[in-house]
């Protein structure tokens, strides 16, 4: 069993009968333990509300690369069904819109920092 220090009301006979020095660490640790018990809680609000954060921007992360990779099949799809259709000249245009497309975003810059 875990042994709890917990503030017991006491009245002022048994104040008086203890000890100053006693009294006064009896004090002290309940002004301690009424100072640091608000800090703990915010501690653990603020770690709820980051991991509540990160799972937001998780979440919002992972929609944006299915969505981009879902319009990528979107126009790879395009393309094939350009050349499919014997027009070789719009299949040609799809591609190099992807790939302007792409540098656009900045992807040729980041490969080469990595």
């Amino acid at each position: 069993m875990e042994e709890r220090n917990e503030v017991v009301p006491v009245t002022n006979a048994e104040i008086m009968r203890k000890p100053t020095e006693e009294r006064n660490l009896e004090l002290l640790a309940a002004l301690a333990s009424n100072l640091a018990q608000p800090f703990a809680e915010s501690q653990k609000v603020v770690a709820t509300e980051a991991t509540k954060r990160h799972e937001i921007s998780a979440k919002a992360g992972s929609r944006m690369i299915f969505g981009a990779f879902l319009i990528g099949v979107l126009i790879i799809d395009l393309a094939y069904m350009s050349l499919y259709q014997g027009n070789a000249g719009l299949a040609e245009k799809i591609v190099v819109a992807v790939i302007g497309f792409l540098a656009g975003l900045g992807v040729g810059r980041t490969t080469s920092k990595l």
